[in-house]
């Protein structure tokens, strides 16, 4: 970080929020990739644990994966999430999670 920033105690000079709408690393510069949908349960092929059902059909799902945050709350939510792209076998699109954030009103 910059000399004079304010610490928010981590020492990886990564803030993390929690709240009921968003989980994850509050800086969302840190991310490559971004993109929202409504999150459900499962995987494909073993790749992900969740995946945001977006576009015109499963040809266009994003598979998400999540070292970091716990996805389970956001299930059934039209949700923002902001990560990086994984490379998959089965996955069109593997996405491993930092941020997930509720989007009201789409």
């Amino acid at each position: 970080g910059k000399s004079g920033d304010l610490s928010t105690g981590n020492a990886s000079g990564k803030s993390v929020v929690t709240t009921k709408n968003e989980a994850g690393i509050a800086d969302e510069s840190k991310f490559s990739t971004t993109t929202d949908g409504v999150l459900e349960e499962g995987g494909i092929g073993g790749e992900g644990n969740y995946h945001l059902v977006r576009g015109s059909g499963p040809s266009q799902y994003a598979y998400l994966t999540s070292s970091s945050v716990d996805l389970a709350p956001f299930v059934g939510k039209n949700v923002q999430i902001w990560g990086e792209t994984m490379s998959g076998k089965k996955a069109g699109w593997l996405i491993d999670v930092g941020k997930i954030k509720v989007v009201e009103g789409k």
